[in-house]
């Protein structure tokens, strides 16, 4: 039996967040975009929404490496252009909406493992 399921999403505040990033660093695209203008909808969830908020900064090499590797993503992340140790501290968050959960675990969560110890 499945005791939890998640799926991964974006806070709104860490969209904004990396849109500003991008624009600060030269990102191509110099406007902001409708969702950050406030002229469509918005990327990702309200962040009281998230459930589930894990550091994942150690593992910022190995996420690098992953995506850097993928064949398909090298020239779509713009944070791949970056140093390893800046895509780290900008990606170091992985964060999920928990839509399914036997165990009682009280949200927010900062382990996916919560309640199945």
């Amino acid at each position: 039996m499945t005791s939890k399921v998640y799926w991964t999403t974006a806070p709104r505040s860490m969209m904004k967040k990396f849109g500003q990033i991008m624009r600060d660093l030269g990102a191509d695209r110099e406007e902001p975009g409708p969702s950050e203008a406030g002229e469509g909808p918005e990327t990702g969830l309200p962040d009281q929404e998230i459930t589930t908020w894990v550091d994942t900064t150690e593992f910022g090499s190995q996420k690098f490496d992953a995506l850097a590797a993928h064949a398909s993503q090298g020239q779509n992340i713009f944070f791949l252009r970056r140093s390893k140790e800046r895509f780290t501290q900008l990606m170091s968050v992985e964060t999920s909406v928990r839509v399914l959960d036997t165990t009682g675990a009280p949200p927010p969560e900062n382990d996916l493992f919560a309640g199945l110890r």
